[in-house]
């Protein structure tokens, strides 16, 4: 029994024994402008119980003593609610559960309370918002019967959320506790686990050899404890067992709303979560109502797809936000290149990227076209300028360049070396939606450029992309190819496929435009906070000057192979999953070798032996794209900064 339950069981008797005379002491004290209100009870008052006084002595540790109200999260004068019993803590549980009630409308969200109060199980139970279990290891009013330390009663993630209020510090292997309440905590679900918090404390005093009630009294505060815990060790504990961890106090719900409650200012309510798994990206979400918007007015129209309202207002307002003057939307974004291809006539050999995704060069092969492939800048990852006129034979036909990472090519070489052999220059775009150079968008460039926008990208459509270009011939020539060559219902003038987005994925488009500024600023702050905080033993992409860049991607690339296997093995530990990307090089890949593999062996072995593009075969084996998107929390980057930064400091003996 802790103090909360002394105190209840002392106040209860108070209150049957001399409850007139409490009321008196109520009604003659002076009212200094202030009603506490409990918020477990709705009661107002002008007094609560004081802590009683034999849970008010000083504590000794390692020679000096604390007094009660070096305590972290304890109102000694105003303890408990002399109505319902609810301790100071009680009464900041019942705060913080108020303010989140508005995301908790599902009532199969099952709550987990150890140890549970009285006054807030009633609480808890009143706001029906819960599937309310309670458990406890000595108490045979509650639901379950468990050993805190070893919960095996309970599957993994099968928590939404817990409550563990004052345990931890009752128990002796603490750290196993938390490994456990870890264990049963779905992913993305979240829990309030209080514990004596000495403020004053260096290091949590915790010693094993002090098993008496007398020396435990002195030393811990009460018989039944065996720890008195120094914050930063208390939130390091929790973040050990894998939580990120949250320190609820009076900046978040107010001074007033503390006062109010009778809860001191120094008090803090720790809300830890089970982190999700961590990804390189996640998938931006728009809001739903604006996409219901659009959905609904489709399904009224009953038009779905053959270029309608939507698409047609998406490639205008696309036209405008990326500064060009044709935006033609399609199906996806490895379409977009094969069209573009096509629809410049290239045939015979192209020259491009190894260090790219695979549908770059892919696409070429199903074209029936040749990738001859050039080593990349060791710097910007992108295609060598200074390498390209040595593979240019009479057989090339164009240049297919990527804009790495949403890092603009060397634009003004590869437009010099394309003009003096009469080359086409396709640019895949596909990271650098929004991406500028001098003043003006990267997409301009070229004789096309290509867009893709699938779900992981900044800007996406789900599933989706585009050609753009500023040439109006090319423009209409790229329409009638996608629409299967028809232009009307009798007249069919060319060779096409369908490669046409549907309404519906213009809508996703539509409702991602408007946000498109914030979500930019938001992933620079992440990027920033990457630049300045990892360690300078990692190689930074070296991005081309006078950009205005889309912050979509983060890579880094390590001094050796054997470093970044430790790098991705300690994150994968973590649950954080960077990806290697462009792995592998794709001048390894046997069925781009030739067409003729190409075409007749669609089962031949991915890769052979080593490439001879030394760079690009290089640094696709050193590189890592670490996780960026605009939601990415702040511990959970600060976790992948110092996971990175660990291993290699231990790797250089730093």
């Amino acid at each position: 029994m802790d103090a909360s339950e002394n105190s209840l069981k002392l106040g209860k008797d108070i209150i049957s024994k001399d409850f007139r005379s409490f009321i008196r002491q109520i009604k003659k004290t002076r009212y200094s402008g202030l009603l506490y209100k409990c918020p477990l009870c709705q009661s107002s008052l002008r007094l609560m119980y004081p802590l009683p006084k034999q849970f008010q002595s000083e504590i000794e540790i390692e020679g000096r003593t604390y007094a009660p109200s070096s305590f972290e999260t304890l109102n000694i004068a105003n303890y408990l609610c002399p109505v319902c019993g609810g301790s100071d803590r009680d009464r900041l549980t019942a705060l913080y559960l108020a303010t989140v009630r508005k995301g908790l409308l599902n009532v199969q969200t099952v709550l987990l309370h150890f140890a549970p109060e009285v006054s807030l199980t009633e609480y808890i139970k009143e706001m029906n918002l819960f599937q309310y279990r309670s458990a406890d290891l000595l108490r045979t009013d509650v639901d379950d019967r468990v050993d805190i330390t070893n919960m095996a009663g309970y599957d993994d993630c099968s928590i939404d959320c817990l409550i563990c209020n004052h345990v931890l510090e009752h128990v002796s292997d603490d750290k196993s506790a938390m490994r456990e309440l870890y264990r049963v905590l779905k992913k993305g679900g979240w829990g309030i686990v209080q514990s004596p918090v000495l403020l004053d404390l260096v290091d949590t005093f915790e010693d094993p050899s002090i098993t008496t009630d007398e020396g435990r009294r002195r030393h811990f505060g009460q018989p039944d404890h065996v720890r008195v815990y120094a914050k930063a060790d208390y939130i390091g504990r929790l973040s050990e067992a894998g939580f990120s961890v949250k320190c609820i106090g009076v900046d978040h719900l107010g001074e007033d709303v503390f006062k109010r409650a009778a809860i001191t200012t120094k008090s803090v309510l720790y809300v830890v979560e089970k982190r999700q798994t961590v990804n390189v990206t996640r998938t931006y979400l728009p809001n739903l109502q604006r996409y219901h918007s659009y959905v609904e007015s489709i399904f009224q129209g009953g038009w779905l797809t053959n270029y309608s309202r939507y698409v047609r207002e998406l490639e205008e307002r696309l036209a405008i936000y990326l500064g060009v003057k044709h935006v033609i939307v399609m199906a996806n974004g490895t379409l977009a290149l094969q069209v573009a291809y096509k629809a410049l006539g290239l045939t015979g050999e192209v020259i491009t990227t190894p260090f790219t995704f695979i549908a770059t060069s892919s696409s070429l092969a199903w074209e029936g076209l040749t990738p001859v492939f050039v080593d990349i800048d060791q710097k910007t990852y992108n295609i060598d300028p200074g390498r390209i006129e040595e593979a240019i034979t009479d057989n090339t036909s164009a240049i297919v360049a990527v804009h790495v990472f949403g890092n603009p090519c060397a634009l003004e070489d590869i437009q010099q070396i394309a003009l003096r052999h009469g080359l086409k220059v396709i640019y895949d775009a596909a990271h650098s939606f929004g991406v500028g150079y001098e003043g003006r968008s990267v997409l301009g460039w070229g004789d096309v450029s290509t867009l893709s926008f699938h779900a992981t990208k900044i800007f996406h459509t789900a599933e989706g992309g585009a050609v753009v270009t500023n040439d109006d011939c090319f423009e209409a020539r790229v329409r009638k190819m996608i629409n299967f060559g028809i232009t009307g219902p009798e007249s069919i003038v060319t060779l096409g496929i369908n490669a046409k987005m549907s309404e519906l994925h213009a809508a996703i488009g539509l409702s991602m435009l408007d946000d498109m500024d914030n979500i930019i600023c938001l992933r620079k702050s992440r990027y920033v906070k990457y630049i300045n905080s990892l360690s300078d033993k990692i190689i930074l992409q070296c991005h081309n000057p006078n950009v205005s860049y889309n912050y979509a991607y983060f890579p880094v690339v390590f001094e050796t192979e054997a470093l970044l296997l430790k790098v991705e093995k300690a994150l994968k530990e973590k649950d954080i999953h960077p990806l290697g990307y462009f792995y592998p090089s794709l001048d390894t890949l046997y069925f781009l070798q030739n067409k003729e593999a190409a075409l007749s062996i669609p089962h031949a072995p991915s890769l052979v032996g080593g490439g001879a593009l030394a760079i690009s075969n290089s640094v696709s084996r050193r590189i890592l794209c670490l996780p960026i998107y605009e939601s990415l929390d702040i511990n959970d980057q600060e976790r992948i900064i110092e996971t990175v930064n660990g291993v290699v400091r231990a790797f250089y003996g730093l």
